[in-house]
């Protein structure tokens, strides 16, 4: 379910990517305009609640409404990697205690997932979400049935779908990649009204 109470948000968007991303990045300013245009549209934004690309979705949701903002953490590891401001405290964050429990209380019940660049945690989410998309088990985790996922840069993703193809494997039709966040949001936008 939605942690917070939005009785009138469109849907929930999950976004993910790199930790490490700096407030002066492309990619954070991005993730920052993404959620910006998903909040005034009426999604709620929902991270992993850390730092870098986590942060800059939080602040772009939590901005235009803090209801709007929510993040899921982790115990283990919240000395080192504490909530971001950008989240309303404590209605709109989930504590879990193992990688598996976050994964999926950060797919429950969303519409839509964007992807930014990230390493192997970002790709562990990726690779999941997919497998659970292509294989049609979204009640597993009580992901809606038309769950839309989208990747944004280009210049990452791409070779992503280059290597399956050069080694005979086919990149999962279910993702979208695109440059822009603008480009993100209309498609995700323009999917979920279409289903709606």
């Amino acid at each position: 379910p939605i942690l917070s109470d939005t009785p009138t948000s469109t849907g929930v968007i999950a976004v993910y990517g790199s930790r490490r991303t700096a407030q002066t990045e492309r990619r954070y300013i991005s993730a920052k305009t993404f959620s910006t245009l998903a909040a005034r549209a009426g999604y709620v934004i929902r991270t992993g609640g850390g730092s870098g690309i986590m942060e800059a979705a939080n602040a772009g949701a939590y901005e235009v409404d803090p209801t709007r903002s929510e993040g899921v953490g982790l115990l283990p590891i919240a000395d080192k990697e504490p909530p971001n401001r950008f989240i309303a405290m404590p209605s709109n964050f989930l504590m879990t205690t193992n990688f598996s429990d976050r994964k999926n209380a950060i797919m429950c019940g969303i519409c839509a997932a964007v992807f930014y660049p990230g390493s192997t945690g970002t790709f562990d989410e990726f690779f999941d979400l997919v497998d659970i998309v292509k294989c049609k088990l979204h009640a597993t985790v009580g992901l809606t049935l038309n769950c839309v996922i989208v990747c944004v840069d280009k210049s990452f993703w791409v070779p992503l779908r280059v290597f399956h193809q050069r080694v005979g494997l086919l990149f999962p039709e279910c993702v979208t990649i695109v440059d822009t966040e603008y480009e993100a949001f209309q498609i995700i936008h323009n999917m979920v009204n279409h289903d709606v």
